[in-house]
């Protein structure tokens, strides 16, 4: 089961989720979920491991801290969700449109590693590559550029030897926890 899973791993017990919902009242994305974050974690209560790891609403938590925030018994409910997106991806569960929130987030770790910022224009090309809408909002994007909305060339940080620092910190966590 991947509650006990979790509390080894991360060290939360969603257990103690009593399910007050004031994680998903305060959830800025809850409207596009197909569940929502309290019943993430009572399929995960009830071992209904597959139908958490399964739902949408891993891939759409923009990790803002909003639930962990409220929730009254302190879970770290961000922690959980990063959790659950690492071993759906391991056990490459995700459907279309998980699969391209995933692959946004690896182009902005990508561009946050190269240039220690997002680098938007790159990060456009290539989602729009990837979902293959590559002339979806040209026109939107050309007045952006031509207005200096988007730069048309990558900036980096001055401090790019702690950027590489901290991806290799991850890597190595990582490493271990595999």
């Amino acid at each position: 089961m991947l509650a006990q899973e979790i509390k080894k791993d991360i060290g939360e017990n969603i257990y103690k989720c009593y399910q007050c919902i004031k994680c998903t009242s305060g959830c800025p994305t809850v409207y596009a979920m197909d569940l929502s974050i309290n019943q993430i974690m009572r399929a995960l209560q009830l071992g209904k491991d597959d139908l958490a790891l399964k739902s949408k609403t891993i891939w759409l938590c923009t990790s803002c801290w909003t639930c962990a925030t409220r929730c009254p018994q302190g879970i770290d409910i961000t922690s959980v969700m990063d959790f659950l997106r690492m071993r759906a991806a391991k056990m490459e569960i995700r459907d279309q449109q998980a699969a391209t929130i995933a692959g946004f987030n690896q182009i902005f770790l990508d561009s946050v590693r190269s240039h220690g910022r997002i680098f938007e224009l790159g990060m456009i090309i290539k989602l729009k590559m990837m979902t293959r809408k590559i002339f979806q909002d040209l026109g939107l994007g050309l007045r952006m550029i031509l207005k200096g909305k988007i730069p048309f060339a990558p900036q980096r940080v001055g401090h790019m030897r702690e950027v590489r620092s901290m991806f290799r910190r991850i890597r190595e966590i990582e490493g271990r926890k595999a």
